[in-house]
């Protein structure tokens, strides 16, 4: 068990770079795993006990700043508290393996009873005395790889691919070009890779990141496999190339995914020994398989359909109440198939999401509602907002905000007509990349909601993190709030913190006279149900609507307007 260099944290970060490169020359030199083993990182001390260490990544946050190496202590760039056991808890292999998962970590080091360092374990290390038996004989590469990789162009300068490793957390980006005449989710040639000890070689070399290009530090050719590869054959391409990461791209040479040795280590369970997680697995696969053969049978096209134009969006109108007029709409999308007739949204989107579809799709949603906000405009009505709903695998593509404002930009409309309404599903799955794509949004004047508030077991948690203009009161705190006390209790709590934030409330699911007169005593802002009205086609939309008029007090609906509110729920993507 090796032990990586160790400096003071008052030694310079350039002290440790020069000790990381002078490990990896006397590795190559001496044509010994001794990098593989220790992971290419300093340990920082003081005194004679282990404080921190200093990884690639922790450098990389460096690159940034214009400060030199020379002038920035370890102490002030090192991960601090560092989590470390002693060689006696590190005898069980999988234990030890289920404790760099859980802390999401791929350093460990060991110390002895002083606390002074006696070697390190990393996932190289770890991956490197696992038997092959441990990798499950039926696994493939597309079953554990990422399929949200950050791209960046080769044309981009070092500078942008920096910020955008530090802000995602991440310790690579793959380089590609696009693919002519392709559409759909997968239409990227992966042609390069850059990581972190690229870009601290090119901090060596003194390179200026802001005018020196990707392509010229990039680390090609690349090194790919396909997803149907078996995952222990993979396994040991990587140790045969001793490389950390691998793109994974389709028949066609497009980008589909990336897998780790991260990746690798989540795939492995104790549980893999005994044969009983490979034989789940495989019987969960077949079920899956025969899930889509059936949809496929069904002749579940979404692509056909789409170019077919069965899909179209209807707009449900909402009411300001402060001022009595409709000032905003939100897109629902329907679609009539020729062969089955209305396909429930809660059948269609699933697939759509599964499949990768959802992007495409979701393109079409925001170009034909930015369409009707266009042409209403040219019809000489009031403007009208319309909010679309988005999903995690359209939030998170790396080129959406550019997208998204050149579909507002083609449609030459104003970009505060148009509002994102996303779900706590879509906030968990990238906290710093979502801020940051809602910080870029709204600097355009695009607005931000959180539909179904309240509904998630983190709701308030994300008010802390994320800029939003909107809050969408779930139906289910509506319905009937003005005989249930313990859902006014709620609400009323949920309508002070937005005033006192600044957030626009929107009470969902209204449908009776009592539940409106209910919100608007309580300062509830705008209110969406079929009380108000049903999602329509836009030529069915009424024209007091359209042209903003005040209209006269709302009664009660009819049975036959207000069924089918619960449904409408379904149909938010």
């Amino acid at each position: 068990m090796p032990v990586p260099p160790t400096l003071p944290t008052t030694a310079s970060l350039e002290a440790a770079l020069e000790a990381m490169r002078s490990s990896l020359r006397e590795a190559s030199d001496a044509s010994t795993d001794e990098e593989q083993l220790t992971g290419n990182c300093v340990l920082v001390l003081e005194g004679q006990q282990l404080v921190g260490i200093l990884t690639e990544r922790d450098a990389v946050r460096w690159a940034l700043s214009d400060r030199p190496p020379n002038e920035i202590l370890l102490g002030a760039v090192m991960t601090h508290p560092v989590i470390s056991r002693q060689r006696h808890e590190c005898l069980d292999i999988l234990a030890t393996m289920s404790l760099l998962r859980r802390q999401r970590i791929r350093h460990l080091p060991i110390v002895d009873e002083r606390n002074q360092p006696a070697g390190i374990v990393t996932i190289t290390s770890l991956n490197r005395v696992l038997k092959e038996t441990f990798f499950l004989r039926f696994r493939q590469a597309v079953e554990v790889m990422s399929t949200t990789v950050v791209t960046v162009r080769p044309q981009d300068t070092l500078r942008q691919a920096i910020q955008t490793m530090a802000l995602r957390g991440i310790s690579c980006v793959v380089v590609t070009e696009p693919i002519p005449g392709r559409r759909g989710p997968s239409r990227e040639r992966p042609i390069g890779i850059l990581t972190e000890r690229d870009i601290l070689q090119m901090r060596r070399l003194a390179l200026a990141i802001s005018t020196t290009r990707v392509d010229e530090v990039m680390s090609a050719p690349l090194a790919c496999i396909h997803p149907a590869d078996d995952l222990a054959a993979v396994r040991d391409r990587m140790q045969k190339l001793r490389i950390r990461r691998m793109v994974v791209a389709n028949d066609d040479g497009e980008l589909v995914g990336l897998i780790t040795e991260s990746n690798l280590m989540q795939s492995i369970d104790p549980v893999d020994l005994y044969g009983v997680y490979e034989i789940l697995q495989r019987q969960v696969t077949i079920l899956r398989e025969g899930q889509f053969q059936l949809l496929s049978r069904q002749r579940f096209d979404l692509s056909r359909a789409l170019a077919n134009g069965e899909f179209r969006l209807v707009y449900q109108p909402l009411l300001n109440l402060s001022q009595g007029k409709i000032r905003s709409a939100e897109a629902l999308i329907r679609w009539t198939s020729p062969q089955h007739g209305t396909v429930p949204p809660c059948d269609f989107i699933p697939l759509a999401e599964h499949s990768g579809f959802i992007v495409e799709l979701g393109d079409w949603i925001l170009e034909t509602a930015c369409q009707q906000i266009h042409h209403w405009l040219q019809a000489g009505g009031q403007p009208i907002q319309i909010a679309v709903n988005v999903t995690a695998h359209q939030l998170l593509e790396p080129q959406f905000v550019a997208k998204l404002l050149g579909i507002v930009e083609r449609a030459g409309i104003p970009p505060a007509l148009l509002k994102l309404e996303l779900t706590e599903s879509v906030l968990v799955e990238n906290t710093m990349a979502t801020a940051h794509c809602f910080q870029e949004l709204q600097k355009q004047g695009i607005q931000i909601a959180i539909d179904d508030f309240g509904t998630g077991y983190a709701s308030l948690s994300y008010l802390q993190h994320f800029s939003f203009d909107t809050l969408k009161v779930d139906q289910s705190f509506v319905r009937g709030i003005h005989t249930n006390p313990k859902a006014q209790v709620i609400v009323h709590s949920v309508l002070d913190m937005a005033e006192k934030m600044g957030f626009t409330t929107v009470a969902e699911g209204v449908e009776f006279p009592e539940e409106l007169q209910w919100l608007r005593n309580a300062g509830c802002q705008v209110i969406q149900g079929y009380l108000i009205g049903k999602p329509l086609p836009p030529e069915q939309w009424r024209p007091e609507w359209l042209s903003g008029a005040l209209l006269p007090p709302i009664g009660a609906t009819t049975e036959s307007d207000r069924h089918g509110e619960a449904q409408e729920a379904l149909s938010s993507q």
